[in-house]
């Protein structure tokens, strides 16, 4: 078995991340998020972060269901890296406030990859873990499927709790979960 994360998985990362970016600098463009920016502390800006994150793993979570354990952290611990890079940038740093995105000194995964990795296995099952992640599973299916999704599994979707507006293309989803909902974690 290849020790190396797969290029499915290298894939879907980016695209999930792109996403992200994509939908938080048109929210923040759109809506004018500078009062909400500006009302972020270190522990918003911490919960953000752990929202942030989770939304990517549900996105990515039909190939995360493909690998074995060891795989699937090692998959963790490669995606946070690549968002982390990704949240650094000027215009988005604002939304988690207090979060060091950087890697260690030598370029290796942070501590932050690390306690975001292990809160996950310990608070995994926490309703509020499912909803962000069922959201990121039903953006990728808008975004992936579009046309093969079918109205049952839309349903199905919103049923287990989804965030994302109806008949929207998933793109103002950094706001659903940013901002219009009181899911609070303890990151």
């Amino acid at each position: 078995m290849s020790s190396e994360i797969s290029q499915n998985i290298v894939n879907i990362t980016k695209d999930g991340v792109l996403k992200i970016v994509i939908s938080l600098g048109t929210q923040d463009w759109l809506t004018k998020l500078s009062g909400f920016k500006k009302k972020i502390n270190k522990k918003t800006g911490r919960d953000n972060y752990c929202k942030t994150v989770l939304l990517l793993w549900g996105f990515m979570q039909y190939e995360l269901d493909q690998v074995n354990d060891d795989m699937f952290n090692r998959s963790l611990q490669f995606s946070v890296h690549v968002l982390n890079n990704a949240l650094k940038r000027k215009e988005l740093k604002p939304f988690f406030y207090g979060v060091d995105l950087n890697p260690n000194k030598d370029g290796s995964y942070s501590k932050l990859n690390y306690e975001i990795c292990s809160w996950f296995h310990k608070n995994n099952s926490l309703p509020g873990v499912q909803i962000i992640t069922i959201t990121g599973k039903h953006l990728y299916a808008l975004l992936s499927l579009k046309d093969r999704l079918k109205s049952k599994h839309i349903k199905a979707l919103y049923k287990a709790g989804s965030l994302i507006e109806e008949n929207t293309n998933g793109m103002g989803v950094m706001k659903s979960i940013l901002m219009d909902n009181k899911i609070k974690f303890n990151f």
